[in-house]
């Protein structure tokens, strides 16, 4: 975050991964610019900021400051938690989705070898190649399996005309 938009006695958000949430609050007490080089340019300072973790204080102990570059302040400790909880929601419904797919690939891989007749193999090992198979995006059948829909399809076909001249 720049450093003029930091102020004294707010505050701020740190990432921070000890914490619950991933985020600290942290109370700022001084936000100190230093001019570190003599080019003219906006880059020759350095604003770091000092302050203490709300979190990690504690009643009987004295205020421990720590000082960090302004940069790792990721904003108004209100509007970050929110973001943050609002991204964690989408990555569990993006998660939940995956995962649904997943369950569906595996469900029509089964009903496959059900409606074939094909043994299904005891233990999936990703070098061996199966009638049916599920991937990261999609689900493969390879000549063996289209083979045995087939067979499955004519077999079928020829019970219903059998059906159908009898009736």
């Amino acid at each position: 975050m720049q450093g003029s938009k930091i102020f004294p006695g707010r505050i701020y958000a740190i990432s921070s991964p000890m914490h619950p949430n991933g985020l600290a609050r942290f109370r700022v007490t001084a936000v100190v610019q230093r001019r570190t080089r003599d080019t003219g340019s906006p880059h020759d300072y350095e604003t770091n900021v000092e302050g203490n973790i709300v979190e990690d204080q504690k009643p009987d102990k004295p205020t421990d400051i720590i000082e960090m570059n302004a940069k790792s302040i990721l904003g108004p400790y209100e509007e970050q938690a929110e973001l943050k909880a609002r991204k964690d929601a989408e990555d569990a419904e993006r998660e939940r989705a995956k995962q649904k797919l997943e369950d569906a690939r595996l469900a029509v891989v089964a009903w496959l070898y059900a409606f074939t007749g094909v043994e299904p193999p005891v233990e999936e090992s990703r070098y061996e190649r199966h009638h049916f198979s599920r991937h990261y995006n999609g689900i493969e059948i390879n000549d063996s399996g289209v083979r045995a829909i087939l067979l499955k399809l004519r077999m079928m076909e020829k019970e219903s005309k059998h059906e159908q001249t009898t009736v």
